[in-house]
């Protein structure tokens, strides 16, 4: 290796590590001009954050099919990023934003009130049944999954709220335009459900490491059976739009 790249490789390693020292101080961050509350997340997080890298597929998907006035159902809304970035850019009207672990929850209240930006909130975890559930918390929330006997239990283990697909598409169901999911696996309970009439869209994560390749496929015939077809994907972030 020349003198020189052994001095830029130096540099770039000290840079990186004084990032990594002031990101380590932050609790605010500022991503797409949506301001978040980013306290007690890891320094990798918040390097993703201002890459613009964050929830980059989710926001992309959603600007192809959220439209003006529409009400969303947020599961697993997790920092709240991307229905605010739908309020405050793509004009919804309105949201409810459904997240399980408590720790997040509270930043999600949070950073909805930083945007100035009202929203119903619902403190539970999307999936089969109606009750508790038991929520494996580890690292970041995107590491949040269900402590079932397939996946285990790792990390601060909590017994959380459980709302069905049925009990919320019953609740929210006609006030819903569209449905947002980013549940960690737990979308192939929602397979024996059906969406609404009036949801015209859906912008979902499939989760495949979570995920047996036919539980995969069980999803996305769900949203075919019921009309859907799919317009957008950027990697594994699907948008769906109900054929008319």
């Amino acid at each position: 290796m020349s003198l020189a790249a052994s001095i830029q490789g130096a540099l770039g390693r000290y840079r990186e590590s004084r990032l990594e020292r002031h990101l380590g101080g932050v609790d605010v961050l500022h991503v797409q001009g949506v301001e978040l509350n980013v306290t007690g997340l890891s320094i990798s997080m918040k390097k993703l954050l201002i890459s613009g890298g964050f929830e980059k597929a989710e926001t992309e998907v959603a600007r192809s099919l959220v439209q003006p006035g529409d009400r969303i159902l947020d599961l697993g809304a997790g920092l709240g990023f991307v229905g605010l970035y739908a309020m405050k850019f793509l004009a919804a009207a309105q949201i409810t934003a459904v997240e399980a672990n408590p720790n997040t929850f509270e930043l999600l209240k949070d950073n909805y009130g930083r945007n100035k930006v009202s929203a119903d909130f619902v403190h539970a975890a999307a999936g089969s049944v109606d009750g508790t559930l038991r929520l494996s918390i580890s690292g970041d929330f995107w590491e949040d999954r269900v402590a079932d006997g397939e996946r285990g239990a790792t990390g601060d283990v909590r017994e959380v709220p459980a709302v069905s697909f049925e009990t919320l598409f019953k609740q929210y169901g006609n006030r819903m335009d569209v449905l947002m999911m980013d549940i960690e696996g737990a979308e192939v309970g929602a397979v024996h459900t059906t969406i609404p009439g009036g949801v015209r869209s859906v912008i979902i994560e499939i989760h495949p490491d979570l995920l047996s390749k036919e539980q995969v496929g069980d999803v996305t015939n769900w949203l075919v059976r019921q009309g859907y077809r799919l317009v957008n994907s950027w990697g594994r972030v699907l948008g769906f739009e109900r054929e008319q």
